[in-house]
């Protein structure tokens, strides 16, 4: 939304720290289910179809159909989240909008990592389909960085989006270490997953009765 002179006088935040402003570490929170599921999968999806007896070829062309659909569904994510926004005009509705996508982003992650390991085994086609629906967790990230402006005041908007960056990208790097240590286990490796992003849809929940500090939220 664009910021009118009576919401610019309004706003008291200064550039007082961003850690000292709850939004940040919701928002960091907000992603974690994805890059721990991301990075977790991105890493050891190799492994896994090995262990399920999958050749080689029949891996690439999954591993490949997860990176095509994710990669669209970014795009759809994007623009769903974008035609939802159109008529919002308040922060709040704004950052509802975009909190519905990504609920739905992690519910679909979490339901295809289940999927992974209770049906994936079966038949490549029911992997695939598992795999396919994974992939929608790719939804979240266009809907994630376009929140910034609509959670923070505009003074500490920048820095606001680097803290929330900073925290849920830490996962980048626990998900695929815990993971690791677990790959002996692979019911554990991808229930881990299974039930962060669920807790990601319950934790968007939490977030839809958190008032934002703006003058119109």
């Amino acid at each position: 939304p664009s910021f009118d002179p009576l919401l610019l006088k309004s706003q008291k935040a200064s550039h007082s720290s961003a850690w000292k402003n709850p939004m940040t570490w919701y928002m960091g929170i907000l992603q974690l289910p994805l890059t721990w599921t991301l990075f977790s999968i991105g890493s050891f999806l190799p492994d896994y179809l090995n262990y399920l007896g999958y050749t080689a070829n029949i891996a690439m062309d999954i591993i490949m159909v997860w990176g095509i659909t994710g990669f669209a569904a970014a795009f759809l994510g994007g623009i769903l989240g974008d035609r939802l926004v159109n008529v919002k005009k308040k922060h709040r509705d704004i950052f509802l909008a975009r909190l519905k996508i990504i609920a739905v982003s992690n519910a679909l992650m979490g339901l295809g990592a289940l999927l992974m390991i209770s049906v994936g085994g079966s038949s490549v086609y029911a992997l695939i389909a598992a795999v396919i629906l994974n992939s929608f967790m790719l939804m979240t990230p266009p809907n994630f960085w376009a929140l910034p402006d609509s959670v923070f005041p505009l003074p500490l908007i920048g820095a606001g989006a680097f803290g929330m960056g900073l925290i849920s990208n830490s996962a980048d790097a626990v998900g695929p270490l815990v993971s690791s240590v677990l790959t002996t286990n692979w019911n554990m490796v991808f229930g881990i997953m299974v039930v962060i992003s669920f807790l990601g849809v319950l934790f968007c929940l939490f977030l839809t009765k958190v008032r934002l500090r703006f003058p119109d939220a």
